[in-house]
């Protein structure tokens, strides 16, 4: 799918997904992806009715103001090595 690198550190992403099944094991990756994580252990271990019931009292309608978070949808002119460059002056 992808390389993401930052000094020497490599990060291979494989799998375009929130939330990914690989047998036995759920993992879930971003803020909002918690959530959806969460929804889908509900399915798996309940049914389908109860986590959308939790969905309901949670109100959770995410509706994100810009269609930039998976790659394939970003704009081309989104510069990462910017936002890397803006977190580390930050957290020095």
């Amino acid at each position: 799918m992808g390389t993401l690198c930052r000094g020497s550190v490599e990060l291979r992403v494989e799998v375009a997904g929130r939330v990914v099944r690989d047998g036995n094991t759920i993992t879930g990756g971003g803020v909002t992806s918690g959530i959806d994580f969460a929804l889908t252990v509900i399915t798996e271990t309940h049914d389908p009715a109860t986590a959308r019931r939790l969905q309901l009292v949670m109100e959770y309608d995410p509706a994100p103001p810009f269609d930039a978070g998976p790659p394939t949808s970003a704009d081309a002119d989104l510069d990462l090595q910017q936002l890397f460059a803006l977190v580390g002056a930050i957290s020095t």
